[in-house]
């Protein structure tokens, strides 16, 4: 990827950039001009996600949204796919999806543990074994 002067007319991929962190990112990116991709993966941060697309376009920026479950390889080529498809090619992809559990570490289950460890490690290695082939 390459250092850019603007934002203007950049292609955007923000992994979830639906909804906290990642839709201040994305709204960031867009208002610099830059076209976004927002990623989600549960239904319930739907609605979230497209009301932050909504928010970017009310102010004349350009979003799509898109949703996987990052933390498999093949849904991250949809996702660069789906970027390609929709802007023509991608300048710039940045990942803010994760999970938190919110409980004490000893209530926590060894099933918590991998879901949060495969989506905040997987989701993260697969979009950086991507991105660094574009």
């Amino acid at each position: 990827m390459a250092k850019f002067d603007t934002l203007k007319n950049k292609v955007v991929v923000i992994a979830g950039g639906g909804k906290n962190l990642g839709a201040l990112v994305s709204k960031n990116y867009a208002s610099e001009g830059a076209k976004v991709i927002i990623h989600y993966h549960r239904p319930s941060s739907k609605k979230q996600a497209e009301q932050t697309v909504k928010v970017i376009k009310s102010k004349d920026g350009e979003a799509t949204l898109f949703s996987g479950d990052l933390t498999y390889a093949d849904k991250v080529e949809e996702l660069f796919d789906y970027a390609v498809s929709q802007y023509g090619n991608i300048d710039i992809a940045t990942n803010t999806a994760g999970k938190v559990i919110r409980k004490p570490i000893a209530e926590t289950s060894e099933e918590e543990y991998e879901s949060m460890q495969s989506i905040n490690a997987k989701t993260a290695y697969f979009l950086l074994k991507k991105q660094s082939s574009i």
